[in-house]
C-alpha cells in the first residue's frame, strides 16, 4: 500500500509539473533593469520615497544609459545580499486579436515586494514595503490587465518595481495569457510552492498530535520516545509551514517572524538528529556537541538580526553551511546504522537520500546555478519526517505480529488454564471436605485433651495426697525403727539379766544363805522386767498398728498405680513413660504390702511370746516371793529356776533373733518408704510434665480448629473465584 501511495504522489507531481503554460504572448525575453540606490535609508523607521522611481515607472521615454539589458527571465538580477530597489522594464506589442479577451500578466515569484505598471498606470502589487515590511517571495504573482489601459496593436510599456532584502531574484517566466488560464496556472504554481507544503504541514500536525496522544497513554520507555520525537517534530514542522500562509502574526513583525522561522528550523534539524540517535540507541558525545554548538550559533545569529542587518544578509550564507553540517550528521548516523545492520536505518536512508537531493537542488537554486520555481526541500522535509512514521508503522506491524503470536499463546494458555481451573475446582471441593474432617478431628482432639487434662489434674492431686501419705509413713517408719532399736537395747539388757539370773541360779545353792537378801533384789528386778515386758508389748502393739497403716498405704499405692496405668494407656504414646513409672509404683506397693504383712506376723509372734514371758515372769515373781517366804524350798526352787533360766536363755536368744529381724524389717520399711517417696515425687513431676504436654496439645488442637476454619473459608473463596472466572 505504501508503494502504491508513493506512485500516486509521483504521478500527481509529474502531472502538475508537466502542465504547459497557457502562453498567449511570451514576454520572458529582452528586459531592461535600472538599479536605485537605497543604502542611505534607515528602513527601521522609514521607507524609500516613491518619487525616486515613480517618474520612471510612468514615463514612456527613458534614458537608455541608465538601463541595463536582461536577456531573459527568470534570472538572478544581482547576487549581492542587501537591500535593493530596481525597476524592470519591457516594451511589448499586444495584437488586435486579443481586444475581446480578458488578459492577465503572469510574473511568478518576485523577491520580496513588487509593483507593476502598465503604460504608466499601476495595475497591482505584492508584499508590503517598509516600515511594515512583508515579503511575498513565495507567491506566484499575476495581475489583471485592464482593457482600457491596453494599446492593441501598439507598443505597451510594462514596468515592475522590485524591492528585496537579499539577492534581487526574479523567479518567474513572465507571459500574458487568458485571465482564467493564468489564474489556473498560478494555482498550480502555488500548489507546488505553498498549498502542498501547507497540506503536508496540516497532515504532520494531525499525525503529531496522534503520536503525542499515543506517547501520553503508553508506558514510558526508550522505544516509546520515538513517538514523542515524531509527534513534536511533526508539530514543529506545521508551525514552520504557517510562515507560508499566515500573512502576519498581529503585533509580531514579518522580520521577527523570519527570525523565529530560522530559530525553529535550527531546533527542528537538531531534534531530528536526537530522534535518529534515540531510534538506534546511540549516544555520540562529539556529534551532540557539534549539534548543540550549531543550534546555539543559529539561534544567536537569528536573535541578533535587525531590520538593517537581516537574516537574509550575510547570516544566511553562514546559516546554510551550519545547518548542512548537522544534516550530514544525520547521514553519519544512518550509515553507521546500516553498517551495524539496523533495518530501520535503510528506511530512513531512503528518505534521507531524497531529502539530500532536494537540499542540493535548493542550494543550487539559492546560488542561482539553476533556476527553479519551488524549493523542493519544503516537500522533502515532511517526506523525511514521514520516514519516522514508516518506522513506527513497521514497529506496530512487528508488534501486531508478536501480539498475534501472543494471542495464540494466550488462547492455548487459556485452554490449559480452563483444565487447571477445573482441576482446582475439584481439588477445592476435596480440600473443603478434608478441612471439615480436620476441623471435626481437631474439635474431638481438643475435647479429649480437655478431659485428659482434667484427669491428669485429678491424678496429680491424688499423687500429691499419696506422696504426703508416703512421707508420713516414712516418718512413722523412721520413728518405729528408733523404737525397735530401743527395744533391742532393752532386750539386750533383758538377756544380760537372764544371764545374771542363770549365774545366780548356778550359785543359788552357794548363795542360799543370802537368798533372802537377794530375793528382794530379784523381786525388784523382776518387777522391772515385768514393766519392760509391758512396754515391749505396748511397743509391739504400736508396731502392729504401723504395719496395718503400711499395709493400707501399700494397698492404696497399688490401687493408685493401677489408676495411673489406666490413665497412661488412655494418654497413648504420650503416657508410655508414665505407664513405666506406674508399673514401678505398683511393684513397690506390692513389696511394701508383703513387708508390712511380714512385719505384722513377726510383731504378732513377738506379742504372743512377750505375753508368755510376762506370765512366766509373774510366776517367777510369785516364786521368788515364795522363796523369800520359804527358804526351805530354795534348793528346789533354784533347781526349777535353773531350768527356767536355761529355757529363758533359749527364749531370749529367740527373742533376740526376732528382734534382729524386726530391726532389719523396720530398716527395710524405712528405706522402701523413702524410695517410694522419691518415686512418687518423680511420678508427680511426670504427671505435671504430661499435664503441660496435654495443655500444649489442647492449644495446638484449638489452633488447628481455627486454621481449619480459615482454610475452609479461603478454599470457599478460591472456589467462588475460580467458578466466576
Amino acid at each position: 500500500m505504501f508503494r502504491n501511495s508513493i506512485k500516486c504522489l509521483i504521478i500527481i507531481a509529474a502531472a502538475l509539473t508537466s502542465c504547459s503554460k497557457p502562453v498567449e504572448i511570451d514576454i520572458s525575453k529582452n528586459w531592461q533593469i535600472h538599479h536605485i540606490n537605497v543604502s542611505n535609508i534607515d528602513f527601521s523607521i522609514n521607507s524609500f520615497d516613491r518619487s525616486i522611481y515613480e517618474e520612471k515607472c510612468t514615463s514612456s521615454e527613458i534614458d537608455q544609459s541608465e538601463w541595463q539589458d536582461v536577456p531573459s527571465l527568470p534570472a538572478a538580477l544581482t547576487m549581492e545580499r542587501k537591500k535593493q530597489l530596481a525597476l524592470i522594464r519591457k516594451e511589448i506589442l499586444i495584437p488586435e486579436k486579443y481586444r475581446n479577451m480578458d488578459l492577465s500578466i503572469y510574473l511568478g515569484k518576485v523577491w520580496d515586494t513588487e509593483e507593476t505598471y502598465l503604460n504608466g498606470i499601476k495595475i497591482g502589487s505584492s508584499g508590503r514595503d517598509y516600515p511594515d515590511f512583508h515579503s511575498d517571495w513565495n507567491v506566484a504573482v499575476s495581475h489583471y490587465l485592464p482593457s482600457q489601459l491596453i494599446r492593441y496593436g501598439e507598443k505597451n510599456v510594462i514596468v515592475i518595481r522590485q524591492f528585496t532584502d537579499q539577492q534581487l531574484n526574479f523567479n518567474g517566466e513572465p507571459f500574458i495569457g487568458n485571465s482564467f488560464t493564468v489564474r489556473s496556472y498560478c494555482f498550480r504554481m502555488q500548489f507546488m510552492a505553498e498549498y502542498l507544503v501547507m497540506a503536508l504541514g496540516v497532515m504532520t500536525l494531525l499525525i503529531g498530535i496522534g503520536m503525542l496522544f499515543v506517547f501520553v497513554l503508553s508506558a514510558k520507555s526508550e522505544k516509546n520516545r520515538i513517538n514523542f520525537h515524531f509527534g513534536m517534530i511533526s508539530i514543529l514542522w506545521f508551525i514552520l509551514t504557517m510562515h507560508f500562509w499566515i500573512p502576519d502574526y498581529g503585533q509580531i513583525s514579518w522580520r521577527m517572524q523570519d527570525n523565529m522561522f530560522y530559530i525553529l528550523v535550527s531546533i527542528l534539524i537538531s531534534w531530528i538528529y536526537i530522534a535518529i540517535e534515540d531510534i538506534f540507541r546511540y549516544k555520540i558525545v562529539w556529534a551532540r556537541i557539534i549539534v548543540g554548538i550549531s543550534t546555539i550559533t543559529v539561534i544567536l545569529m537569528s536573535l541578533t538580526a535587525t531590520v538593517q542587518s537581516p537574516i537574509t544578509g550575510w547570516r544566511f550564507d553562514a546559516m546554510g553551511p551550519i545547518g548542512f553540517i548537522v544534516q550530514l550528521l544525520w547521514g553519519y548516523l544512518l550509515i553507521k546504522g546500516i553498517i551495524e545492520k539496523k533495518p530501520e536505518a535503510k528506511i530512513l536512508m531512503i528518505g534521507y537520500v531524497v531529502f539530500s537531493i532536494t537540499l542540493i537542488h535548493d542550494a543550487l537554486m539559492m546560488n542561482r546555478i539553476i533556476m527553479s520555481y519551488a524549493f523542493l526541500s519544503n516537500i522533502a522535509y515532511p517526506g523525511f519526517i514521514l520516514s519516522f512514521a514508516i518506522i513506527i508503522i513497521r514497529r506496530v506491524m512487528i508488534l501486531n505480529i508478536k501480539l498475534k503470536i501472543s494471542t495464540e499463546a494466550i488462547e492455548n494458555n487459556n485452554l490449559s488454564m480452563k483444565n487447571v481451573i477445573q482441576n482446582v475446582i475439584e481439588s477445592t471441593d476435596e480440600l473443603i471436605d478434608i478441612s471439615i474432617s480436620v476441623r471435626e478431628s481437631s474439635d474431638s482432639l481438643s475435647r479429649e485433651m480437655e478431659t485428659q487434662s482434667s484427669s491428669l489434674t485429678e491424678t496429680s492431686a491424688t499423687i500429691e495426697e499419696v506422696s504426703d501419705a508416703i512421707t508420713s509413713i516414712a516418718r512413722h517408719a523412721a520413728e518405729q525403727d528408733d523404737l525397735v532399736r530401743k527395744s533391742k537395747e532393752f532386750l539386750t539388757d533383758y538377756i544380760n539379766a537372764i544371764g545374771e539370773i542363770t549365774k545366780a541360779a548356778a550359785h543359788a545353792s552357794e548363795l542360799g544363805s543370802r537368798s533372802k537378801e537377794q530375793t528382794g533384789s530379784i523381786t525388784e528386778k523382776l518387777g522391772r522386767v515385768t514393766d519392760g515386758m509391758v512396754k515391749i508389748k505396748e511397743s509391739s502393739t504400736e508396731i502392729e498398728k504401723i504395719a496395718d497403716m503400711i499395709n493400707d498405704i501399700a494397698e492404696k499405692a497399688n490401687l493408685l498405680s493401677l489408676n495411673a496405668a489406666i490413665e497412661a494407656a488412655r494418654a497413648g504414646q504420650s503416657g508410655k513413660g508414665f505407664a513405666v513409672v506406674a508399673d514401678e509404683v505398683g511393684k513397690l506397693a506390692g513389696n511394701s504390702l508383703a513387708q508390712a504383712k511380714t512385719i505384722q506376723k513377726i510383731v504378732q509372734d513377738v506379742v504372743f511370746k512377750i505375753e508368755e514371758e510376762t506370765r512366766i515372769i509373774v510366776e517367777s515373781t510369785d516364786t521368788v516371793i515364795s522363796v523369800k517366804n520359804s527358804a526351805n524350798d530354795v534348793n528346789n526352787a533354784v533347781t526349777a529356776i535353773m531350768k527356767l533360766c536355761e529355757a529363758q536363755d533359749k527364749l531370749t536368744e529367740s527373742i533376740q533373733n526376732n528382734m534382729n529381724g524386726i530391726t532389719k524389717g523396720s530398716f527395710e520399711i524405712s528405706t522402701a518408704t523413702n524410695e517410694q517417696h522419691v518415686a512418687m515425687s518423680e511420678v508427680l513431676s511426670t504427671v505435671i510434665s504430661l499435664n503441660d504436654v496435654v495443655e500444649q496439645v489442647n492449644s495446638s488442637a484449638q489452633q488447628m480448629v481455627d486454621i481449619s476454619g480459615k482454610l475452609s473459608h479461603r478454599i470457599a473463596l478460591l472456589n467462588k473465584v475460580v467458578i466466576e472466572a
